[in-house]
């Protein structure tokens, strides 16, 4: 799963903004795939946020996105996720930064 996460990310962060950064049609397609098959935005187990799950992306929502506060890029499931929110493959603790 590390693997091919570090892959998505690279081919992210190099190409063009995801469609469903530019495309909300997309993006709410892809939510609602989320949320029906993966309880996204269920009551969270504790400390399982999206802010803080390897898939999670600000970078791509700061490039991408003109009013993406509180955003990230899932890009395990390819649309925008709120941080405080959960879905259950969440795919483990990001490492810190410092």
């Amino acid at each position: 799963m590390k693997l091919i996460i570090k892959l998505h990310e690279s081919k992210l962060s190099i190409s063009k903004c995801p469609e469903a950064t530019k495309n909300p049609k997309v993006n709410a397609k892809n939510k609602q795939h989320a949320i029906e098959e993966y309880e996204y935005g269920k009551p969270q187990v504790k400390g399982e946020l999206c802010e803080n799950c390897k898939a999670w992306n600000t970078k791509i929502v700061e490039k991408c996105v003109d009013d993406g506060e509180g955003l990230g890029f899932c890009e395990m499931h390819d649309f925008m996720c709120m941080g405080k929110k959960w879905c259950n493959t969440w795919a483990g603790q990001k490492k810190s930064k410092d």
